[in-house]
């Protein structure tokens, strides 16, 4: 074997990894739930700021389809909550004209927190997103807590017995830190954490 074939096998092993369909569908359920968990209206800016890097850090790296820039900043702006929706608009349009805003997504971000900073409320802090593992199939065989990280969001298990105000709703902080001693979201999950059924 001569060194150019070594070389290509060697560069073929450490940077051309092929993707699992699992690991596929774990980044397109992460983008699913920033998507569906709306954040709640009045919620901190850094709330916003963690679950919008949190898309440009962790997930869209890793989706099977990638963003273009335009379209991660849409997005972003889309993340925002629903209560800034008419500021969400303004923004959009300015920075459809300016063009050039769309190449940076730090500065799309650093607007919208701007944005969501203004319309802060001290009564949501604390709120998480109530979770039914078993509605996001993606995510079998990992750990909530790693979704967590992934999409920036807190999540609490949905309390048995109820539904979500809505598609999804939030709950307190203080059901989030109940769930601190266990690691369990929902009956088909092991004592780590790790949600075992596919939906």
């Amino acid at each position: 074997m001569d060194g150019a074939q070594a070389y290509t096998i060697v560069r073929n092993h450490l940077f051309v990894r092929e993707r699992t369909e699992v690991d596929k569908l774990y980044y397109k359920t992460a983008l699913d739930v920033q998507e569906k968990f709306h954040l709640p209206d009045g919620c901190s800016s850094s709330t916003y700021d963690k679950k919008a890097y949190a898309f440009i850090n962790y997930i869209a790296p890793h989706l099977a389809q990638s963003y273009l820039t335009p379209d991660a900043a849409l997005f972003l702006i889309k993340l925002m909550p629903k209560n800034v929706q008419q500021a969400g608009r303004a923004l959009r349009e300015k920075l459809k004209e300016s063009g050039d805003l769309l190449d940076d997504l730090q500065v799309v971000i650093a607007e919208c927190t701007a944005i969501v900073h203004d319309y802060q409320s001290s009564s949501s802090a604390g709120a998480h997103a109530s979770i039914n593992p078993s509605d996001f199939p993606g995510i079998a065989g990992e750990s909530l807590t790693s979704l967590c990280a992934v999409t920036g969001m807190e999540f609490a298990p949905k309390p048995k017995n109820s539904s979500y105000g809505g598609a999804y709703g939030y709950s307190g902080g203080g059901h989030h830190a109940a769930v601190a001693g266990s690691q369990q979201w929902c009956s088909n999950c092991s004592p780590d954490g790790t949600h075992l059924v596919r939906g």
